[in-house]
């Protein structure tokens, strides 16, 4: 077969796959002489047998069926996604904070013209991005590329690292900041990226937060130099450790929490925590978490209903944040 003939299949093709994805997007059926017009609109000719052949290719390599119902053709969804199933990916898109309104209004027309979904029907009608919660960085994929492509090279990164101070913009809190990275994860609405900075441990930052990242060419620090120890990196356990995403040291906590507080207890520590009956009303529960500063305010956050018991360091530490808060209540 001549390269001239091969392009023409591959145009005649590609120009089927259009019309029948048409088709689908708008729920409508076509006949093979409607077809023949498309083609012939797209400045292609094509015998009826040619055509019979190449939707039995589609048939088999494309995501669709094409199905011949009376002298017309239909097509259904084959194996991929249902609008169901295309609505949690689009609304995981919509609540991802991290992903700036320009960015997810990109991967969600991507999503749709890739899958041929039906936008003017069903679920889908009711996107309204503008109203999410949404943060303004648009280097997002940019940043996740360069950390991934670092990570490839065994190097170390450079990057500003911003944050959302007193005005609507957020500011610059930290420049030339050289880390090396380990790898990425999206947890608790974020994308994070754990990696190490000065200190001999592991730290967690806010991609969305990072600005101008580069990649250096000064080799990032081994695993091993980082945690003393060899080790497999599984970046969802270290994750799931996490009161708040910062960084600390871990440590081993006992609290006696209230049943009606313990699935909120369990959705921020998942099956990691051991749980045993204390009474008809209270649960004891022991964890391993990182201890920083954001730790004490979210066992606070339980008011009375989370109370540690161990470590008496963390318990004195909480008394003392008691004590200092009802001296800004206390009236004079």
């Amino acid at each position: 077969m001549t390269e001239d003939r091969k392009g023409r299949n591959r145009d005649r093709i590609k120009a089927l796959e259009e019309i029948f994805r048409d088709c689908y997007t708008a729920d409508r059926e076509i006949s093979m002489s409607q077809i023949i017009e498309q083609l012939i609109l797209r400045g292609i000719s094509a015998e009826r047998r040619t055509i019979y052949s190449d939707i039995d290719l589609l048939n088999e390599i494309w995501d669709y069926n094409i199905e011949r119902t009376y002298r017309k053709y239909k097509v259904t969804r084959g194996s991929g996604f249902n609008e169901e199933e295309l609505q949690i990916i689009i609304d995981a898109l919509l609540s991802a904070r991290f992903i700036s309104r320009e960015n997810t209004r990109e991967l969600i027309n991507k999503l749709q013209d890739t899958l041929a979904v039906k936008k003017e029907k069903g679920a889908l009608n009711k996107i309204r991005v503008q109203e999410r919660v949404k943060y303004s960085n648009r280097a997002i994929k940019e940043n996740i590329s360069r950390i991934n492509e670092a990570m490839r090279k065994n190097k170390k990164i450079g990057f500003e690292y911003w944050k959302y101070m007193m005005g609507p913009e957020p500011e610059m809190v930290r420049k030339d900041c050289l880390a090396s990275p380990y790898g990425v994860a999206w947890y608790e609405d974020f994308y994070y990226m754990l990696g190490n900075y000065q200190e001999k441990r592991l730290s967690y930052y806010r991609i969305d937060r990072m600005n101008n990242v580069v990649i250096t060419e000064e080799p990032r620090a081994s695993l091993y130099e980082v945690m003393g120890r060899h080790e497999q990196l599984n970046i969802g356990d270290l994750l799931s450790k996490l009161v708040s995403p910062a960084s600390g040291d871990e440590t081993g906590i006992s609290l006696r929490v209230d049943k009606a507080y313990l699935a909120q207890v369990r959705d921020k520590f998942g099956d990691r925590i051991r749980v045993r009956d204390e009474n008809s009303r209270e649960a004891k529960v022991d964890v391993t978490v990182i201890n920083n500063k954001k730790l004490i305010p979210w066992i606070l956050s339980f008011r009375e209903g989370v109370e540690v018991l161990y470590p008496r360091e963390l318990r004195e530490r909480i008394i003392s944040v008691i004590d200092k808060m009802k001296d800004k209540y206390y009236d004079e």
